[in-house]
């Protein structure tokens, strides 16, 4: 048994206590301040939870519109037949209509929980100890060009590698395109793409394959028919295959018309082939990665907008898991002058009216607030000497490069294009920065040569 001690030093043995913990608190507090995104790792669970919920909560709504339009066709019937006899019909369809508000208000209210917790997950990512590493994403800078390899062939390769390398790039954008490799439902032909792949590699040029444009039998809607096509030519050219293509874009600018079946883009259907194809593509090699495509303008679509602007927040709403599918995202910035700013918060237009380059910035705000923190490809930029002077095209794409590194968070720059496409002095092929036929450089090629040295 041991000894009682006297009060007073029972007190001053509890007030040694206490000074003790208050020291360790003190000591603890800095050490957790040093630290100030760790409360928010709980997010993590609370997004998982929210996307489980949401998924019921989908089904429940699904199931509570079946019900109100069957018990709708129900009523209709009755009055035609008994139009006095009604009333358990009637009350069937309030019952209905309440049970669907209610879904409805509980799909609201989980999206809304899911976006703050995704919101919250973006910024403690942004804003941890390792956010240097993080928004570069610890990836080295991609340097490519689009160049239409196909279009010139492969004997034309060995001279395009050349001003390739000289201009300082050694990756090529090329259009891996449906219609051309699946003429008919399941019957293939890889024959041209096969080609330009490894003629391609033998000269030490990677591929960053595009995949779109819907064949005559299909159509963009169809998000198993693309699902199936992504498959088979991961399977073909994926990692781990002789071609060893480690980055996949998934449709090239599906918010033009042109690439959309010449109908109106629709986010939420663009939504689901992404989703649909990353499921297929990363069933057949985990390792392979994928590029969404998005901008921020005023390009009509269908959707809660009528606007572009509302292109992000649309694809999240149809396919809420979209994040968790892709590895980063592909902007077509083109635009006046690079280095000035956008007019306002939520504009595409600079401050002198013209297009803005840095429109990018409310691109990527959008899939941030949405939890979705991935890199930016900027797969297509430049400016057409049909519409401006040489020394302009140069002075663009100066100004760029500063922009460019001022965004870790954007690790690829893909001018358009390598060449003139032809001599007839049009708009499309006067992007290009080799002159047709002679091939000498216009001084932009220059200047773009400078610049990505500095990229990194």
């Amino acid at each position: 048994m041991s000894t009682p001690q006297p009060r007073r030093a029972r007190i001053q043995h509890i007030g040694l206590l206490l000074a003790v913990g208050l020291l360790a608190l003190t000591i603890a507090y800095p050490a957790s301040a040093a630290q100030p995104v760790a409360w928010a790792s709980a997010s993590q669970p609370v997004a998982k939870i929210s996307r489980t919920e949401l998924r019921r909560a989908l089904s429940e709504r699904a199931f509570a519109q079946h019900t109100l339009r069957r018990d709708s066709r129900a009523l209709r019937s009755c009055r035609r037949r008994h139009p006095r006899h009604c009333r358990s019909a009637r009350r069937a369809v309030r019952r209905a209509h309440a049970r669907l508000t209610r879904a409805r208000r509980r799909v609201n209210r989980l999206r809304a929980r899911l976006a703050s917790a995704e919101q919250l997950t973006a910024q403690r990512d942004a804003s941890a100890p390792s956010a240097g590493s993080a928004t570069s994403f610890g990836e080295p800078f991609v340097k490519g060009i689009d160049t239409n390899l196909q279009g010139w062939g492969v004997e034309a390769l060995p001279k395009i590698a050349g001003e390739m390398s000289s201009l300082g790039v050694n990756w090529a954008r090329e259009d891996l395109s449906w219609s051309d490799s699946e003429p008919q439902p399941g019957v293939f032909d890889w024959s041209s793409f096969d080609k330009t792949v490894y003629a391609a590699q033998a000269h030490g040029i990677a591929i960053l394959p595009i995949v779109g444009y819907a064949p005559s039998w299909s159509s963009p809607t169809d998000a198993s028919a693309y699902a199936a096509f992504v498959k088979a030519a991961v399977e073909r050219y994926g990692p781990g295959t002789r071609a060893n293509l480690p980055w996949w874009e998934l449709w090239n600018e599906p918010y033009f018309s042109y690439a959309w079946g010449n109908k109106t883009a629709e986010p939420a259907a663009y939504a689901r082939d992404v989703v649909a194809a990353a499921e297929a593509a990363k069933s057949a090699s985990p390792s392979v990665k994928l590029l969404v495509a998005a901008d921020y303008e005023d390009e009509k679509q269908v959707g809660s907008s009528q606007w572009e602007t509302a292109w992000v927040d649309d694809m999240f709403s149809a396919e809420p898991s979209l994040g968790r599918w892709i590895d980063g995202v592909s902007v077509h910035p083109y635009g006046d002058d690079p280095s000035l700013a956008v007019a306002k918060a939520g504009e595409w237009r600079d401050v002198q009216g013209g297009w803005s380059f840095q429109r990018i910035d409310e691109v990527r705000a959008k899939f941030l607030a949405h939890g979705t923190n991935v890199p930016f490809w900027i797969t297509e930029t430049g400016q057409s000497t049909a519409q401006v002077s040489e020394s302009s095209q140069a002075t663009y794409y100066a100004d760029l490069i500063p922009q460019v590194a001022q965004r870790p968070w954007v690790r690829a720059l893909f001018p358009y294009c390598l060449r003139e496409f032809d001599a007839s002095g049009g708009k499309e092929s006067q992007y290009g920065l080799l002159k047709y036929g002679s091939w000498e450089p216009k001084p932009a090629f220059y200047a773009l040569q400078r610049g990505l040295g500095s990229l990194s």
